[in-house]
């Protein structure tokens, strides 16, 4: 797991956010084939800010700034699973978030 991975696990232990899990499964198989984390972060964003800045560095992203609204779009590809971390935040005030990860396994 990446840092973002760690602080997201974080927050839903420690519950200090609105965050939601869903789980897709094969009918047939009961197979886990995709997972969507979803978190809304009121108070400080920043450590997300900079855990997905620091991703950055690392692996294919995409930027888009609209008005206010900061999105950060994090692609990362390997052989068992495609993950895509998305980071929207006022990129004035840095205080709330929302962060969704979708984790899509591979058979």
């Amino acid at each position: 797991p990446n840092k973002i991975d760690k602080l997201v696990e974080n927050l839903s232990a420690n519950g200090k956010a609105t965050f939601t899990s869903i789980v897709t499964r094969n009918k047939k198989t009961r197979a886990v084939e995709k997972v969507i984390k979803h978190a809304e972060i009121t108070g400080n964003a920043r450590q997300f800010i900079t855990a997905f800045e620091e991703e950055c560095k690392k692996n294919d992203y995409l930027e888009k700034s609209e008005g206010s609204t900061k999105t950060i779009n994090i692609t990362i590809d390997d052989k068992k699973e495609k993950r895509t971390y998305i980071l929207q935040y006022n990129r004035h005030s840095k205080q709330n978030a929302v962060i969704t990860i979708i984790v899509n396994f591979k058979k």
